[in-house]
């Protein structure tokens, strides 16, 4: 999903290497869609659920964050689950939301 082209820069404590979507300009921001690792999930919800941060990330790293549009976000497939994969799933989504937290403070703090 990388765009040779581009620069190289630096992703946030977290990101995905392989989870990066390419370059593009809007309303003259140079922007891409960052994604964060999944978070672990109990084998019986990893083939259902994939839970991460997506933020969009400008071209001298910082994220963009306090656009409703931009993120970031908590990212979350949905189905039905069982109570136990239901906590499971809710820590899950706890450590994303605390990504994405740690990622609009870091750029809150540019």
């Amino acid at each position: 999903m990388t765009d040779d082209t581009a620069p190289e820069v630096t992703r946030p404590e977290g990101a995905d290497p392989e989870a990066l979507d390419d370059w593009s300009t809007h309303e003259g921001v140079t922007s891409r869609l960052i994604w964060s690792t999944p978070e672990q999930l109990p084998a019986s919800l990893a083939d259902s659920f994939d839970v991460r941060v997506v933020a969009s990330q400008r071209l001298d790293g910082s994220i963009i964050a306090g656009d409703p549009g931009e993120g970031p976000f908590v990212y979350v497939a949905n189905s039905n689950l069982w109570p136990d994969d239901a906590r499971a799933f809710a820590a899950a989504l706890t450590r994303a939301a605390d990504l994405a937290d740690r990622w609009a403070a870091s750029e809150a703090a540019r």
